[in-house]
């Protein structure tokens, strides 16, 4: 892969299984980062955070365990 290509995906997310599956289908990173944002957002809504607090998180963090960390904190 391309190393610029390689370095995109990797300011995007911290997921070996992830970057590798984004770098084998070519997916533009643009789409990627609004998918990991819609996930990080999905997943903190099922874990009982308010939406306002999933989607300040899923600006500020890349990573669910961040973005969790985060709501955590904000939450209280």
């Amino acid at each position: 892969f391309e190393e610029s290509k390689v370095d995109s995906v990797l300011m995007l997310t911290d997921d070996v299984n992830d970057a590798t599956t984004y770098l084998i289908e070519g997916i533009n990173p643009i789409q990627i980062g609004l998918s990991i944002k819609q996930n990080i957002i999905s997943q903190l809504k099922d874990m009982g955070f308010s939406a306002d607090i999933a989607e300040l998180a899923a600006e500020r963090y890349k990573t669910i365990r961040e973005a969790a960390e985060f709501a955590t904190s904000a939450s209280m």
